[in-house]
């Protein structure tokens, strides 16, 4: 399968601010709250809705970013945009999604299924 190069994407920061969503990055195996400024290349990121489910990139279905580099501050209102790559989910999410499994730190992914035993 080819993968099709994509240019990275640049966050707006009026995007995160003022939505009610919330931003945690990736440390370990762990989510944890982070205020954007604070974002440095190579971290993984997340944002969530106010309701907790999370945001989800509409062309690629990612729901998580690495940022690839900070830029300049806009001179205007000193907010920095970064540019930022999608990550695609791993096996064991799909499956996770597939099975409408609980996904630790995010909601319950795809639809329940009753299991008899």
């Amino acid at each position: 399968m080819q993968r099709l190069w994509r240019a990275p994407r640049v966050a707006d920061p009026a995007e995160i601010q003022g939505s009610g969503r919330r931003l945690e990055v990736l440390r370990g195996e762990r989510w944890a709250p982070i205020d954007r400024r604070e974002l440095r290349a190579g971290d993984v990121f997340r944002l969530l809705e106010p309701d907790g489910s999370p945001v989800r990139d509409p062309e690629t279905g990612a729901e998580r970013w690495r940022v690839l580099e900070v830029l300049a501050p806009d001179p205007e209102t000193g907010e920095a945009p970064f540019a930022a790559e999608p990550l695609p989910e791993s096996e064991v999410e799909r499956a996770a999604r597939r099975d409408g499994a609980w996904w630790p730190g995010g909601a319950a992914l795809g639809a329940p299924r009753l299991r008899g035993g």
